[in-house]
């Protein structure tokens, strides 16, 4: 896969190497000449001393080739404009752009950029994850938060605890798919006859709307 970065900070440099481990093809635009100097130096990347805001530098990276182009640089404005750019006149295929300011994700999304990177609400809600006393947990939200990565861990006298995937799958929510099974150190990936236990720990997906009755079907009442 082609790949092209914009911005050569700790997160575009990071990202190119992780990148080029798994032996895709990396292109690199960074304003510093120093730090562009060092990183072609250092990786054998093809990398544009540039603007990945301004056209004629994007056109000399060979965008409109990209299968993917990701911004992250350390300013918002210019992660907006690039990623534009790259749709707007290359028709790169996917473009990933870094949110720095959560309050700004909005913006991206309602100007068609949804596909954005918001450090601050992934770390954020990895915290509330780890610290939540709520019996389900949010791991992360996506689709433009009508999805939510879930978790619950099943109790003695959950609804559901000791029996079938098969036979709970009729009180399930539409929109709602069970992912896997976490029992002690094992993974489960569900079939319809996988057994639920006390303690298990499901991982599901479902629509936010219906999280309410996913919760009560798996646990019963809300408030236990």
């Amino acid at each position: 896969m082609r790949v092209a970065i914009v911005g050569g900070g700790k997160v575009g440099y990071y990202l190119v190497k992780t990148l080029l481990e798994r032996n895709h093809t990396v292109i690199l635009i960074e304003k510093d000449p120093g730090r562009a100097r060092k990183i072609a130096e250092e990786t054998g990347i093809v990398v544009i001393n540039g603007d990945g805001s301004s056209l004629q530098d994007l056109k000399d990276a060979e965008v409109d080739q990209a299968d993917v182009l990701t911004v992250v640089t350390g300013k918002d404005q210019d992660n907006l404009i690039s990623a534009q750019i790259a749709r707007g006149d290359f028709h790169v295929p996917r473009v990933i752009a870094r949110v720095n300011n959560p309050k700004n994700e909005i913006v991206f999304q309602r100007l068609g950029l949804h596909s954005t990177v918001n450090s601050t609400g992934i770390i954020s809600n990895l915290i509330e994850a780890e610290a939540t006393t709520k019996a389900m947990k949010t791991i992360f939200t996506f689709h433009r938060g009508a999805m939510t990565l879930v978790e619950v861990t099943l109790k003695k006298d959950s609804p559901v605890t000791n029996h079938s995937v098969e036979e709970i799958a009729p009180g399930l929510p539409e929109n709602c798919v069970l992912i896997s099974v976490l029992r002690g150190e094992d993974i489960i990936f569900p079939r319809g006859d996988t057994m639920l236990q006390e303690n298990d720990a499901l991982i599901a997906v479902t629509a936010v709307h219906n999280q309410e009755l996913l919760e009560r079907a798996l646990l019963g009442s809300v408030n236990k």
